[in-house]
């Protein structure tokens, strides 16, 4: 009886035992899956990362911004309605825009980019076309175009021409808020022959508009000629708003008919003179146009390079923003982006570097701008709006002494990564810095390093929490 309660109690132990033993095995194993799962997840993670050190400066810089007091920032509004874009917005001013669309409308020197066209019947020579000086008392004087056809036809016949004066143009309507409130077509013209001209009552002059992927023109004029001119007859004519309903590529086409019956006193001649011959396009906008200036604290040729980062938004969306730099030499405004923005912050970052060579200096200022940097953002759109800013900041990288440099990190992959550590080595040292930098999706990173420098070849390593690693070589 003892022996077998022994029996039963080292079987009930055994089976204790190796159960333990097994739930142990288990554990081990899901523990090891684990592992195994963290470490695949690790290195997917770590293959995921794309950063790079983008530039390296040797040298100083310093961060201004739209807050800062000495040296000091400055904005003005040249175009608004009140406000202020860095508190409560600036309000956009109600004006009328206005669109002149066709280069050289008067014809100054050349035709260009006028193009002479003819088309003959019952002759093979006579229609011309070409820049003249003979209209001097035009609107705007000599020179202009003239279309002349000069053909004595056979006996019993009529000799036909049909002459084209083409020019095409570019309509950016967003320079109109994308609406256009009228359009006038303007020209001056004068008939100086009109000799065995056929058919007094037929339309002689006709103006026609192709509009862009048009299938067939549009005929805005016609003009039925029965004499010569004493004087130049000059004409506004409106031709309607909804001819330009989108940005694109235009023509427009002067055509001029003339059909001759035979003479035998002198040569049959039609020919006409054109000049001050434009399109205006009006349309009521609004406008906000502002300035921002820092003075940087640094003399101008130790700068070597700046960047500039604007933050800007509206009230309204698709707005049309264009940002400009002063260039101070010139005296003029330097187009740097145009682009539509919305409710949500749009940042604009533009860097100014070497690649301009000593011409770098022409945007940082001259006399009385001496050490100025200006921003000039336009904004136009065809209804009220504010614009604001969410900041500024202008960072100069420039040239003082050899105990910094400056290294410009990219994250371009889209997670976050954590930069933890940098080695930097030249031809006698190396040493290591302690980062710990987060850098967002897509974002860069600009950081000063204190490290005393000599000329020469230097290299450079990040490396991230997860081990990935980034190389770059520079020489000072």
């Amino acid at each position: 009886m003892q022996r077998a309660e022994r029996k039963a109690q080292a079987t009930a132990i055994g089976g204790l035992l190796f159960l333990i033993i097994v739930m142990t095995l288990v554990g081990f194993q899901l523990e090891f899956n684990q592992a195994q799962v963290e470490i695949g997840i690790s290195d997917a993670e770590r293959a995921e990362e794309r950063i790079e050190i983008s530039d390296v400066f040797f040298g100083q810089m310093k961060t201004y911004t739209n807050k800062t007091t000495f040296p000091p920032f400055s904005w003005k509004a040249t175009v608004s309605d009140g406000g202020n874009p860095f508190t409560d917005g600036l309000k956009a001013k109600s004006t009328q825009g206005i669109l002149t669309p066709i280069y050289n409308m008067n014809f100054t020197i050349t035709a260009t980019p006028w193009v002479f066209q003819r088309s003959l019947i019952n002759a093979t020579t006579g229609a011309s076309g070409s820049v003249t000086t003979e209209g001097t008392d035009s609107l705007s004087g000599a020179p202009g175009i003239f279309s002349d056809f000069l053909n004595n036809p056979p006996p019993g016949q009529t000799s036909l021409a049909v002459m084209n004066w083409t020019v095409t143009f570019f309509v950016d309507l967003t320079q109109l808020g994308n609406t256009v409130s009228s359009a006038t077509l303007s020209f001056g013209k004068k008939v100086v022959k009109y000799l065995n001209v056929v058919g007094p009552s037929e339309e002689k002059i006709l103006f026609y508009l192709r509009k862009p992927s048009a299938t067939s023109d549009t005929l805005l004029h016609k003009i039925r000629v029965t004499q010569e001119d004493a004087n130049w007859v000059h004409t506004n004519l409106a031709i309607g708003a909804n001819n330009f309903t989108q940005s694109g590529f235009y023509t427009l086409i002067i055509q001029s008919k003339a059909k001759l019956s035979r003479s035998s006193l002198s040569t049959p001649e039609f020919k006409v003179l054109f000049d001050d011959v434009g399109i205006k396009l009006v349309s009521t906008v609004y406008v906000a146009d502002w300035q921002a200036t820092f003075r940087i604290d640094e003399p101008t040729l130790i700068v070597k390079k700046f960047m500039t980062s604007s933050i800007t938004r509206y009230n309204t969306s698709d707005v049309l923003q264009s940002i400009y730099i002063r260039d101070h030499i010139a005296g003029k405004w330097d187009f740097l982006d145009t682009s539509l923005v919305g409710t949500l912050p749009s940042t604009k970052t533009f860097k100014f570097d070497l690649a301009f060579g000593p011409q770098l200096q022409k945007y940082i200022g001259t006399g009385a701008q001496l050490q100025n940097i200006t921003l000039r953002f336009y904004s136009i759109k065809s209804s009220p709006y504010k614009v604001f800013s969410d900041g500024i900041i202008l960072k100069d990288f420039f040239v003082e002494n050899r105990n910094s440099l400056v290294i410009t990190l990219k994250n371009f992959g889209g997670k976050t990564v954590t930069i933890k550590s940098l080695w930097i080595s030249d031809a006698s040292k190396s040493k290591r810095f302690e980062l710990n930098l987060l850098l967002k999706g897509g974002e860069e990173m600009v950081r000063v390093i204190d490290f005393r420098w000599s000329p020469g070849d230097h290299n450079f390593k990040i490396i991230t929490t997860r081990g990935t690693a980034a190389l770059f070589s520079s020489t000072a």
